[in-house]
């Protein structure tokens, strides 16, 4: 089953030593997009529960990313989305086996950034499941 999360915050960042207008602090209206396909716990009836993934989500808005991500590009923003939710499985019981995720970061209405990853096997004990597949758009 797929479970699918859509959360637009607002957020600053500059580029540190870049030589363009990215180098200056600004903001945009980032919309993030997070999939996760895995098997349904039958205790909570949930892949995962929304609120821990809003959650993740919603600790970057109104912030500046640069206090989260040393160098805060949009592919660097997926890739800590990602650690989040890879983290949040490892910790969270509740949650069951995730087969993949997907997030997608749009830093402007036509410009995004997006990785996917397709796990296999693993280990229940830890919640570790090896990376199959990566995929960046």
């Amino acid at each position: 089953m797929k479970v699918r999360v859509e959360r637009k915050i607002d957020a600053a960042h500059f580029l540190p030593d870049y030589s363009g207008p990215c180098g200056r602090m600004h903001g945009h209206s980032w919309k993030i997009i997070v999939e996760i396909e895995g098997s349904v716990n039958p205790e909570t009836g949930m892949v995962i529960d929304f609120r821990d993934v809003k959650r993740i989500i919603d600790e970057l808005d109104h912030q500046l990313l640069n206090d989260f991500i040393e160098y805060p590009t949009a592919e660097n923003l997926v890739r800590y989305l990602l650690d989040k939710l890879l983290d949040l499985r490892i910790h969270n019981p509740k949650i069951q086996e995730i087969k993949g995720i997907l997030v997608r970061v749009y830093e402007s209405e036509d410009c995004y950034v997006e990785e996917s990853l397709e796990m296999h096997g693993g280990c229940d004990e830890c919640g570790v499941y090896p990376l199959i597949h990566s995929a960046t758009k």
